[in-house]
C-alpha cells in the first residue's frame, strides 16, 4: 500500500517539475527574444536602386527593377521571397510574388532583378485614357519577406516611381 502511495507521489512530483521546467523553458526563451530585440537584430532595408527601361517595341516594353536588400546584421538572415505591384497612371496593372528564397550574409548586400514585360494593347485595353499620351507614369510597390532571429517574419517596403514613353 505504501509503494501505491510512493509511486503516486512520483508522478504527481515528476509531473510537477515537467510543468515547471516548461514554463521556466517558455519565460526564458521569450526573456532571450526580448534580450535579442533589445540588442541589435534590426530589420533589413530595401531599396530600388536602377529602374532600366528596355526593348521598347510597338508591342511591349520591358522594365528592369534592381533592388538592393542590405543586411545590417551580425548575422545572416534569409529572404524568404517578395510581393510586387505595377501601378500605371495611379492604377493597378500587375501584382505578384515570387517565392525566391536567398541569404543575405551578415553585414553585406545583395541585388535582387525583377523583369517586368507591359504589354501596350493591355495598356490601352485597361486605360483607354493612355491612347492619346506620349507618356505614362509608373510606380513599384515590392515588399520583401525575411524571416528574422528574435523579430520572427518581417516585410520590409520598397517602393519606385518614374515615367516612360509610350511612342
Amino acid at each position: 500500500m505504501m509503494l501505491k502511495h510512493l509511486n503516486f507521489f512520483y508522478s504527481g512530483l515528476k509531473f510537477f517539475i515537467f510543468i515547471a521546467f516548461f514554463s521556466f523553458s517558455f519565460q526564458g526563451c521569450n526573456a532571450a527574444k526580448e534580450i535579442l530585440k533589445q540588442g541589435g537584430i534590426q530589420k533589413p532595408t530595401v531599396s530600388v536602386t536602377h529602374v532600366d527601361v528596355q526593348n521598347v517595341s510597338l508591342l511591349s516594353v520591358d522594365f528592369v527593377f534592381d533592388l538592393k536588400v542590405t543586411n545590417p546584421n551580425a548575422v545572416g538572415i534569409n529572404l524568404s521571397g517578395f510581393d510586387y505591384e505595377l501601378l500605371i497612371n495611379q492604377k493597378s496593372f500587375v501584382k505578384g510574388d515570387q517565392q525566391e528564397p536567398m541569404e543575405i550574409k551578415a553585414k553585406k548586400s545583395s541585388m535582387v532583378h525583377l523583369p517586368l514585360t507591359v504589354d501596350f494593347a493591355d495598356i490601352f485595353g485597361v486605360f483607354k485614357d493612355l491612347a492619346t499620351k506620349s507618356k505614362a507614369s509608373y510606380r513599384l510597390n515590392t515588399g520583401f519577406h525575411f524571416d528574422l532571429p528574435a523579430l520572427g517574419k518581417v516585410r520590409v517596403p520598397a517602393s519606385k516611381k518614374g515615367k516612360f514613353d509610350l511612342r
